[in-house]
């Protein structure tokens, strides 16, 4: 199925954003797992819950391109920040709290995240949905949204991934993937991981390692590493 702005917004959430400061920081934005997900799945349908400043939107909608795709890719976040962007704030986290680039006390994240879409020319495939995963959730299953492959990134408390791969699971299609990140990286993203791994009997299809996870739903993780 094709997705685009005009299934969730009446207006192009595009309509009044520009281009500002060029930063494009984030975090394991160019595994080479993105490249592998892709090449074994050829999605048309993309979900990533967690954005940022949009790095991984980036590769994932030009990896696409290179490999003769047209994607359409759903965006969820709420460009807020999360615990570790204002805990320690002002010790180990500092740099973190820094990141948020806040303007009378508001993070600038949705504004580079939309610049960023502009200036690498990627806008037309991208949507974003700035809503709490598990609200965006709901919408698109009331869409009938389903995914050809899903990336999750978003908070690394064990309660909030728990409840992301309970939730967006059910929007993946069969022989479709869900990879993610920070696998063995915070303690709460391994153990949603890996709880929900035991609970769905996917042991056979899922690649587990420093930094990324990936499960196949009714097919094979060959290719995947």
């Amino acid at each position: 199925m094709s997705i685009s702005w005009r299934d969730f917004f009446l207006d192009d959430p595009y309509e009044g954003a520009k281009t500002v400061v060029d930063d494009l920081q984030g975090w394991g934005s160019d595994d080479p797992m993105f490249e592998q997900v892709i090449a074994k799945v050829l999605p048309k349908t993309i979900i990533e819950v967690g954005s940022w400043k949009g790095r991984s939107a980036v590769n994932i909608v030009n990896t696409c391109l290179r490999y003769g795709l047209s994607p359409s890719l759903i965006c969820v976040d709420t460009w807020l920040g999360s615990l570790e962007n204002y805990a320690r704030h002002d010790g180990d986290n500092k740099w973190l709290h820094e990141a948020l680039r806040l303007q009378a006390g508001y993070p600038r994240l949705h504004e580079l995240f939309m610049s960023n879409m502009l200036r690498h020319k990627i806008s037309k495939f991208v949507t974003p949905l700035p809503l709490p995963s598990s609200v965006a959730a709901r919408v698109l299953a009331e869409k009938n949204v389903q995914a050809d492959v899903i990336y999750i990134d978003g908070s690394h408390d064990y309660h909030d991934c728990a409840t992301d791969l309970r939730d967006y699971w059910p929007l993946l299609r069969h022989g479709g993937v869900l990879f993610g990140d920070d696998y063995q990286a915070w303690p709460g993203v391994t153990r949603a991981v890996d709880e929900f791994v035991a609970q769905h009997g996917l042991a056979g299809s899922a690649v587990r390692r420093s930094g990324k996870f990936a499960l196949g739903k009714g097919c094979t993780i060959e290719g995947i590493e």
